[in-house]
This record gives C-alpha cells, structure tokens and sequence, in this order.
C-alpha cells in the first residue's frame, strides 16, 4: 500500500494517491550519544530538528538522526527536507539520506544529498530511489559528518508500488513545437590529458593502443571535452613566476589538445591543485599562473579549440582557503576576467562547477559581481541508477535556480561531469556499473531528462581508463578499459555515440512529456527523437503522425551485464514497440 509519513506532502506525480499517517507513528533515533537534539515548532505548527555535534567521539564519522519504514523491494520511495548548514568543522558538510536496510540489518544501498556550505536560508533537497531486492525497510536520515550544526524541516517520506506506475497498454507522446530556450552545446566525455605521458606509456600506452584510441575519437567524434590541467605541470615550484612547458604532463596535455583540434572538438579547460596546499591564498600569483597557461596554449601553440575555462573542479569541496571562501572565490573570478580582457582571452567561463547539494550553486547565482564573470552554469551529478527514473526533477532543482535568478536567466546550464553508481561506487576511482549495460541505460536515459528540462550539454566522466600522476592502478571508469582489459569497449561507449553521431551543436532541443515519464524517456534533438525504456516489459508507442517512415534503432540487452546488442526497424506505421530495458533512437 502507499504511504506517506509528513506535516505535509508535496505532490509527485506517481505519490498523489498515498496515504497521511499520523506523525505520532514516528519514532525518531540518534545513531550516538555526541548529537545534540531539539525539536521546534514554529508559529505555523511545522517542525524544524536542529541537530549539533560539536565534538565528535572519533575521526571521520557519520552522525545521523532517523526514522525507519517497512517496506518491499521493488518500491518506489521520496524524501524531501528543507535543510539549512549552520557551521562545520573537519567535515563535508551533512544533509539528507535514503539507506536501504535487508531482513538482517544490514544497510545494502543508500543515495543521498549533502550540503558543504553554510547558509542564511534554507535548501531543498529532494531524494528518489527504487527500493533494491531484499529491502526490508528504508531508514530517512538528517546527518552530519564529523562535527557542525544542521537545522532541517520534518522530512518527508512517501512510498508507491511500481506496479502501479507500469500499467498503460499504449503510451503517447506530446512533443512540444517550441524548442527550449538554449540550443544544444553538445555532448563529451572528461579527458585530462594523462594518456600520453610516462606513467602510462611505459607500460600500456604503445601504438596499437595509440591507434585503438584514435580511431575511437574519429568515430566518436565528441562535441566537447573537459580537461583538467594540473598547476604542477607548468609551474612545478608554484612561484607563479617559473613556467615548464616542455614537461611530461605537458606534452602529454598539448598532444591529447591537437588530437581534439584536429577533430574540432572544443575543449574546457579546468585547473586543479592535486597535492598542493595554500592553493587559492595568493590570487594574483594564482591568476598569473593561469594567465601564462592559456597564453601559452592558445597563442603560441594555437590550440583554439578551447573554448571554456572552469577554475577548479567541484569548488565546494576542493576550493580551500583560509578565508571566507565564497568571497576569495569570487575575488578570483574578477581578477581572472580582468586579466583575461587585458590579455586578448576569449574564452567562456564556467560558474559553479559544484557537486551535490544546491548551496553552493546557488550561493554564486545569488552574487552579482560573480555572475558578472559566468557565461554559463555547470554541475555534476553521480547518482545511484534508481534515482534514474526521476533525473528530470533532480535536474529541474537546478534549472530553477538558474532561470529564477534575474542575474543569469540567460545564461545556458551544461553537465560537466556525470555518472551512474551502485553500491559497488568507490569513488573517484572505481564505479563497475558504467563498465555494464545498466550503466549506459541509465546514463542515456538520465540524459534524456536533463535535455528535456533544460540542460545544454553533457561531458561524462570519463573518456577512458587511464593512470593519474603518481599511481599505478588506472581510474576504473571510462568508455573503455585499460591495457589490461585489452581496451575493451564498454556499452555506454554506445549510448554517447548516439548522441554524438546524431546531433550537432546549436541544434535546437524539443522537450517531449510521455504519458509514462517515470519508465519511458524521450526528448527530440534536431528531427531525431531519443528514447529510453525503463520498465521490464515491451512498451507500445504510438505516434500522431501516420503513414511517416521511421527508422528505429534499438540497442538492448541480452543477459551479458556488458553486452548492447544493436537492431535496425524501419516502418511507416504510427506505433512501435520498444522492448524491456532498451535505449536508441528514431530517425
């Protein structure tokens, strides 16, 4: 039976039949003894748990304040708070949490959002997720990591069968005659450049692998890359005075560079600070370090193909100072377009870049003098594959931020990292699912979602396994393996080639609503529709125009969790069945 456990219920579309218990069914727990608890009832009869830790018993812990619900696997599940981050301290800020408990206890998956920045108001965060096979009972979460305070409204906690989703014989379409405001920027794949260099071309990297790597590009043909270039590998003393351009990373860096001019690929470039302390504290050296990087990247060995510049990757975690870091954050970005005005650099510059919770997003948004510097919005989205069936209203929480604010509602908002996780997720490095079929099915249809409400562009992390400076163990995550998977393609290597082979930059983006939106995905790009089928059973579509030939491309699994088996269906006639689990696209 559904249900929901709340004050109040904010409607979804598949929830709007559950039923109202009573709050007094509730029983609320601390996960330890170092949480400081209190309830407050505010003049409108809402509640609003503040929670504090301001010593925590031991390093590196998860403090939570819970509630748990029966219920079975195969259940579609919501949570949503508003939360506000007072203070925190040798922490990653805390938030909201869906964790999925078996017969025995034992939690077997969870998603989450997480807020890093303190606030003055209050954030949204909204959870979805379809309960794993042998869930016994989901446990709603308000945590906080090692010590700080958190205020946060009565979640709410609602609960559907997804049967009752999955019941329409025929599913119709309505595909807008309007495009969206932006047109398509493109899509790509996160490449930093490492290929090239020693550390993996001394044992992997060999012509063979070379021209695997190359004739993928070429068919490929990625839109757009982001890549990450690291201080040290211009600047090895960080004196922002002594460049080394003819370093390893370097070289590595402006060969990869040529390979994507050569395919007219545009590149973002992104800096970051890996194994550096004091980074962000002398911004005019740090200005100064960048300045000769895109100097000499765009001047002198002509690379102008990029045409984006991000100042580091996921700011709310990795920007550290010793100041306000909002503030230092901003100051940066102004001395930055100065200096790319008296320079000659024409070059678009990402905002926010963050990841998870909204608060640093929007904190940006808010900030005039910021925005004055940002040309378009990014953030990057990992989440767990069941989150999947409701990505559209994840990606419309950030939507709205950008189209509400008057600063930037006419700047585009692209994805500039993206992946589909599972509870085998050990990030940064390891994430088995993008390596299987489910891993592509959900990216592309996650995909669809976001370009229906608004998104611009995708980059997914990554190109490729590749080894990172100083390790021997490869990043487990790519569109195909290392040297020791003999470069094997995996299936989501499709599912972008798709997008990339059938779109084209400045294309206009058409939003479609289907009568099943939670299984069934489609967006139409250009005069081509792209679909994903979710459900576990064959689906009918069926079209208003008749007698119009199509030409459907199906890709779809056949028991191999690696394997994406491609069929090719012409028909004139106006239904067309898409089988369980499947992806592709009309032509």
């Amino acid at each position: 039976m559904p249900y929901i456990f709340s004050l109040v219920f904010i409607a979804h579309f598949i929830f709007s039949n559950a039923n109202e218990i009573g709050t007094n069914e509730l029983q609320w727990l601390t996960s330890d003894s170092s949480i400081k608890k209190k309830i407050i009832t505010t003049s409108d009869k809402e509640k609003i748990y503040e929670l504090e830790v301001v010593e925590s018993d031991k390093d590196n812990k998860w403090h939570h304040y819970y509630c748990d619900f029966p219920v079975e696997e195969g259940q579609f599940v919501h949570a949503n708070a508003w939360m506000r981050l007072l203070w925190h301290e040798n922490s990653i800020g805390g938030g909201l949490s869906i964790s999925f408990i078996d017969n025995e206890g034992k939690r077997i998956e969870y998603v989450e959002e997480r807020l890093t920045e303190p606030t003055q108001h209050y954030i949204s965060i909204k959870l979805y997720a379809k309960t794993p096979p042998k869930t016994k009972k989901v446990r709603v979460s308000i945590y906080i990591h090692n010590q700080g305070k958190i205020e946060s409204t009565e979640p709410i906690f609602s609960c559907l069968s997804a049967a009752n989703v999955c019941n329409e014989d025929i599913i119709h379409l309505n595909i807008s005659k309007k495009p969206i405001k932006f047109p398509l920027i493109g899509f790509g794949a996160e490449d930093d450049g490492r290929f090239y260099d020693k550390n993996n071309s001394q044992d992997g990297v060999n012509e063979e692998a070379i021209k695997i790597r190359k004739d993928r590009l070429s068919e490929l043909k990625p839109h757009w890359v982001r890549t990450f270039t690291w201080f040290k590998d211009w600047n090895p003393s960080d004196d922002g005075k002594t460049f080394t351009f003819e370093s390893d990373g370097m070289q590595s860096l402006c060969r990869t560079l040529q390979e994507y001019k050569d395919l007219n690929t545009k590149v973002n470039i992104t800096c970051v600070d890996w194994g550096m302390k004091d980074t962000w504290e002398n911004i005019e050296k740090r200005v100064n370090t960048i300045i000769a990087l895109l100097n000499y990247l765009i001047k002198i060995k002509k690379f102008d193909n990029i045409k984006y510049f991000t100042l580091t990757n996921e700011p709310n975690y990795f920007f550290k100072t010793y100041d306000n870091r909002l503030n230092k954050f901003i100051e940066i970005h102004k001395l930055l377009k100065e200096e790319f005005k008296k320079n000659n650099i024409k070059l678009k510059i990402i905002g926010s870049d963050d990841a998870m919770g909204t608060d640093w997003l929007d904190a940006c948004l808010k900030d005039k003098d910021y925005s004055s510097t940002v040309n378009l919005w990014a953030s990057h989205f990992y989440w767990h594959f069941s989150t999947s069936y409701f990505s559209n209203e994840l990606f419309k929480t950030r939507l709205e931020l950008v189209k509400n604010s008057k600063l930037n509602s006419k700047k585009p908002f692209v994805v500039t990292e993206f992946g589909i996780t599972d509870h085998r997720f050990q990030p940064p490095s390891i994430n088995p699912i993008m390596q299987e079929y489910d891993g592509a099915l959900y990216t592309y249809s996650a995909m669809i979602d976001g370009l229906n409400q608004g998104v611009s562009g995708f980059s997914i992390w990554c190109l490729q396994e590749v080894r990172y400076p100083g390790l021997k163990e490869p990043m487990r995550i790519g569109l195909w393996g290392y040297a020791d998977k003999n470069w094997q393609l995996f299936p989501i290597y499709y599912a972008l080639k798709i997008f990339t082979n059938n779109t084209h930059p400045g294309d206009k983006i058409y939003p479609v609503i289907t009568t099943n939106p939670v299984f069934i995905k489609i967006t139409k790009i250009g005069d081509n529709l792209f679909w994903a089928n979710l459900s576990n059973k064959q689906q009918k579509i069926e079209f208003k125009d008749k007698n119009k030939q199509k030409h459907v491309y199906i890709y779809e699994n056949k028991q191999e969790k690696d394997v994406a088996f491609y069929k090719i269906i012409n028909t004139d006639d106006n239904t067309i069945f898409l089988p369980a689990r499947s992806f592709g696209y009309i032509k």
